[in-house]
C-alpha cells in the first residue's frame, strides 16, 4: 500500500510539472558584452522565435560616421551604435543606414535577402495594419558580412531585436510596445565621429 501511495504521489508530481511548464520558460537573462538576452514568450516559441535582445551598454560612442564598409556591432542585425549620416530610402537600406532611422524612433523589419516577394508583401501588410510600430520592410543586402537566411525576420528598434523564422505580428507588437524609447526625436541630427572627437 505504501509503494502505491509513493508512485502514485510520483504521478501527480510528474503531471503537474508538466501541465506548469513556467519554471523552464522562466530562465534567468544572460549578459553578454553589454547584451541582455531575455527568454522568449510562449507566443514567440510558438512562432520559433529566439530571446529578446537588448544592447545595454554600448561599446562605442553613438553617432554618424562617413560609411565606406560595414561597421561593427554588438549585436548581429545592429540596433545601436555608430550609423551612417542619411536615412534609408523607401525599399533599400543598409544596416547603417537602419541603425540610423532607429536613433530617431523608427522601426524596421528586416527579411533575409532570399525572402519571396510573397512574404515581403505580406510583412508590408502587417507593417500596415499595425500604424504603432512605426515601422518599414526592408530586405537584407545580400553582400552583407552577416546574412539573414530567406526565411528569417528581425523586428528591430533602437537596442532592441527580435529574431523569428516566421513573421509573427502578435511578436512583434509586444517587443515595440516593450520597447525602451529611441535616444532621437524625428527630424533631429545625430552627432557626427567629428563632434564626438571635438567633446571629448
Amino acid at each position: 500500500m505504501r509503494n502505491a501511495l509513493v508512485v502514485a504521489a510520483a504521478v501527480v508530481l510528474v503531471g503537474a510539472s508538466m501541465l506548469n511548464p513556467a519554471p523552464a520558460l522562466q530562465a534567468q537573462d544572460v549578459y553578454a558584452g553589454g547584451v541582455r538576452y531575455a527568454p522568449a514568450s510562449v507566443e514567440a516559441l510558438a512562432a520559433r522565435c529566439g530571446p529578446v535582445q537588448q544592447v545595454i551598454a554600448l561599446d562605442s560612442a553613438i553617432g554618424t560616421v562617413p560609411v565606406t564598409s560595414a561597421l561593427a556591432y554588438q549585436t548581429d542585425v545592429p540596433v545601436a551604435g555608430w550609423m551612417a549620416p542619411d536615412l534609408p530610402r523607401a525599399g533599400t537600406a543598409t544596416p547603417e543606414q537602419g541603425v540610423r532611422a532607429l536613433w530617431q524612433g523608427q522601426r524596421i523589419v528586416w527579411l533575409g535577402a532570399g525572402a519571396s516577394a510573397a512574404d515581403v508583401a505580406a510583412a508590408r501588410e502587417a507593417v500596415a495594419e499595425h500604424p504603432q510600430w512605426n515601422a518599414s520592410v526592408h530586405r537584407w543586402p545580400g553582400d552583407y558580412p552577416w546574412q539573414l537566411g530567406p526565411e528569417q525576420a528581425v523586428a528591430t528598434s533602437w537596442g532592441t531585436l527580435q529574431s523569428c523564422t516566421t513573421l509573427a505580428p502578435q511578436v512583434i507588437d509586444a517587443l515595440f510596445a516593450d520597447a525602451a524609447p529611441a535616444p532621437g526625436a524625428p527630424g533631429q541630427t545625430p552627432p557626427s565621429l567629428t563632434e564626438n572627437e571635438a567633446s571629448a
